[in-house]
């Protein structure tokens, strides 16, 4: 069976905690003599630390804020406070699923930081830090529409004792004029999701995992099913467990990217056509597919499974380094014949195309006008990927296509376009987006018709790296078989 995990909140349950904070600040903040859970838990709490009475007041504030939108969102400003608590960059492997700011405080408990020690109390200036994080998060998404006025000025009369370094950085993220944020690092999503997928191992039943990938390197897991379902169940089966990871994934605006490890046999499974949410009516039938709101890229399952090939990180580093260009992952060949009248055209024997892809120069990539899970599409995938090729464009659809001239050509030219290896993810989303737009006229239809069922193989070959992964166990109570 599927690991149980705790579902989204039920509707409105963030606005019911939101409240319940409101009403702790409100009777703390009341002349009334009947005792409050706020004093009363004082009483009973240590003197250091983040006590009650600051707690109440912090989730008070945070009450009055936009909500965040996704469990992601919370994680990725408390990921950024714990890598500047601890002075080091490595994400935790252990998730959690905050669906509230106060929620996210909550996690900022017993840090440590050993280059930090005798420097007050880590938990209040985590929290501290952490509030500081939410109010420029906010103001930067909702401007005007988030009064963060009243938790700034909180924010700066708590942390008048704290030492200079803390200050500093406060006041980089909630001071007047609010200059570049905190992070050097890149807006993006807090993690991108792995699929995995296995070889059948009991009934034509695929095994299959689902992960976060932090940072190219620390992996994340959260959903798994070793028993595995048919193919033809897979869809259903991995719709919610995906729709979690990315929601986790998601930093705001930023989604997660769809990274699917797969055996070979399923390269042609139209990932990117899954809608993770079941249509709720007529009106739904213009939602947004998986390949059209994210980047989703295929990847080779077989040779993940070991050390990478010299030419794999060969070809890779020559994809990053760019220029690219298209060359065709199935050949045909002339054939014998007494004169050039009775020649034959015949295929590519798998030999023949890893000895011309081995060949092929570094920015070469693979494009083949149909599909790539069985028959000769296969064998020359299999060709490409023996020879080391982390990157190929290929159609999903059916076999007998009438334009694949133009389907070459235009390949060719959109990989021209693309700088590196990375810049063909977007444009392809945006295939994905037009192709089957059939509101559009006759001549924008004929334009994009040549990418429909589009798909593109980008596996890099240390992405996590090859036994040096950090790997954590799934969340309690997920994950059991």
């Amino acid at each position: 069976m599927t690991g149980v995990k705790r579902g989204p909140l039920p509707i409105g349950g963030g606005e019911a905690l939101r409240a319940h904070d409101r009403h702790h600040l409100a009777r703390y903040r009341s002349l009334d003599d009947r005792p409050d859970w706020t004093r009363a838990q004082r009483l009973l709490s240590a003197a250091h630390g983040v006590g009650p009475g600051l707690r109440t007041q912090l989730y008070g504030h945070f009450a009055e804020l936009p909500a965040p939108t996704a469990p992601g969102e919370v994680m990725d400003l408390v990921d950024q406070v714990k890598a500047w608590i601890r002075d080091d960059d490595l994400p935790d492997a252990l998730e959690d699923d905050p669906r509230t700011w106060s929620e996210g405080a909550g996690l900022l408990r017993g840090l440590r930081a050993p280059r930090r020690d005798g420097v007050r109390d880590l938990d209040l200036d985590a929290v501290l830090l952490y509030a500081a994080h939410v109010v420029r998060h906010v103001s930067e998404r909702y401007g005007e529409r988030a009064d963060t006025a009243a938790l700034t000025h909180w924010i700066v009369d708590e942390s008048g004792d704290a030492d200079r370094h803390l200050r500093r950085a406060i006041d980089r993220l909630v001071g007047p004029g609010r200059p570049a944020s905190l992070s050097v690092r890149e807006p993006r999503a807090r993690a991108d999701v792995l699929l995995e997928i296995d070889t059948p191992r009991y009934d034509r039943r695929y095994p299959w995992r689902v992960k976060l990938l932090l940072d190219g390197h620390t992996v994340s897991p959260l959903h798994c099913d070793d028993r595995g379902v048919e193919r033809a169940r897979l869809r259903e089966t991995l719709r919610e467990p995906l729709a979690d990871a990315l929601r986790r994934g998601d930093s705001g605006p930023h989604l997660a990217a769809v990274e699917a490890v797969l055996p070979r046999e399923l390269f042609d499974e139209p990932l990117d056509t899954w809608r993770l949410e079941p249509p709720q009516g007529p009106e739904d039938a213009w939602g947004t597919t998986l390949g059209q709101r994210r980047i989703v890229v295929i990847r080779d399952a077989r040779r993940h499974a070991r050390e990478p090939a010299p030419e794999w990180r060969e070809r890779w580093a020559a994809g990053e380094r760019g220029p690219l260009r298209a060359v065709p992952l199935r050949a045909e060949v002339p054939g014998a014949g007494p004169d050039a009248h009775t020649a034959r055209v015949r295929r590519e024997t798998w030999a023949e195309a890893y000895d011309r892809l081995r060949d092929a120069e570094g920015g070469a990539v693979p494009v083949h006008c149909g599909p790539v899970g069985s028959g000769d599409g296969l064998m020359a995938m299999n060709a490409a990927l023996a020879a080391g090729h982390p990157l190929a464009l290929w159609r999903t659809g059916a076999h007998d296509h009438t334009d694949c001239a133009e389907f070459h050509e235009r390949a060719d030219r959109l990989l021209a376009d693309a700088a590196t290896a990375w810049d063909v993810r977007g444009p392809v989303r945006s295939l994905r987006t037009r192709a089957p737009d059939r509101a559009a006229g006759p001549e924008a239809r004929a334009a994009y018709a040549w990418a429909e069922t589009i798909a593109v193989l980008l596996d890099p070959p240390d992405r996590p790296p090859h036994g040096g992964r950090l790997e954590a166990p799934p969340l309690l109570g997920e994950g059991e078989q």
